[in-house]
């Protein structure tokens, strides 16, 4: 098994939401003030690359965390409630959009 489908089975067994938001970064500071506070969201986690960002890191009811701030998208993949990461993003000041959750 590898390691896509062990997280995918584990993303099945822990029932966890696959949460997407379109918040408005203009640059790789906006991308790290967003991943900044979602660390913050019932936990802490490892450092995150600059630009995009692709973790499988298990911090504060979020397993995984892509921000790629060109396309102003951000994924994040746990057990963090939507209303929790929604206002954990708020906090950085920028236009926040949700866009699903599955």
């Amino acid at each position: 098994m590898c390691i896509r489908d062990r997280y995918q089975r584990r993303v099945r067994e822990n029932k966890m939401t696959k949460t997407e938001f379109k918040v408005d970064m203009t640059c790789g500071g906006c991308a790290n003030a967003v991943k900044g506070v979602l660390k913050k969201v019932n936990g802490k986690c490892s450092a995150f690359p600059v630009f995009v960002c692709v973790e499988t890191v298990s911090f504060g009811g979020i397993e995984s965390l892509e921000v790629d701030w060109p396309t102003k998208k951000v994924v994040v993949t746990g057990s963090a409630s939507k209303d929790e990461l929604l206002a954990a993003l708020q906090k950085t000041g920028k236009s926040v959009e949700f866009i699903s959750q599955s």
